[in-house]
């Protein structure tokens, strides 16, 4: 079994006659998905001390990350249906504080979600925008992808038959006698 080191060099190739070869992996870190292909190298003369071989023509093999596809879907918390139509965004982040800040989606108003790539990790899901007339959550979400499948706040999610996975996010309707100040902090007319 040939490895590959960590600056992408073959190690342990064992002392191979002239002659054509082919070169599959077996396996990968958990995090990649498994390159199927066959590669194809040559021996064109006597193995000696520190051969370089040539695979692919000199391209770059490149394994592929695993990603999970994450819903995070927008529920009224009174009626438990989805919040349609009303402009709303979620921010991905890197720490449980939410200081490091890697991406934000705005949600979907036809279907009252928002879509998140993840990779293998733990990651943190916060809303920083509302849909007009909620509350503003102050609720993360933890989200974790790695071999044993999604977990969300420490609990495994199973992927629905597309292939996604869904978390419930629940929004407080404000007052109906407040007044939409941009912070979402409700203000009483008297």
């Amino acid at each position: 079994t040939v490895g590959i080191d960590e600056e992408g060099h073959l190690v342990n190739v064992p002392r191979l006659p002239v002659g054509n070869y082919y070169l599959r992996e077996l396996s990968t870190n958990s995090a990649y998905i498994l390159d199927e292909n066959e590669y194809d190298f040559s021996i064109d003369q006597s193995h000696e001390e520190n051969v370089t071989i040539t695979i692919n023509d000199g391209e770059a093999v490149i394994n592929e990350l695993k990603w999970a596809s994450v819903y995070v879907n927008k529920i009224d918390s009174q009626t438990g249906k989805a919040i349609l139509s009303k402009d709303f965004a979620f921010t991905l982040y890197s720490d449980a504080e939410c200081t490091e800040e890697i991406m934000t989606v705005a949600g979907n108003t036809i279907d009252g979600y928002a879509e998140f790539e993840l990779p293998y990790g733990t990651w943190f899901i916060k809303e920083t925008s509302a849909p007009q007339g909620y509350r503003l959550s102050d609720e993360v979400v933890k989200v974790e992808f790695n071999d044993n499948g999604l977990f969300v706040n420490d609990v495994l999610v199973e992927a629905e038959e597309d292939g996604y996975y869904s978390i419930a996010y629940n929004n407080t309707a404000l007052p109906s006698d407040s007044v939409n100040t941009g912070d979402y902090t409700p203000i009483s007319f008297y």
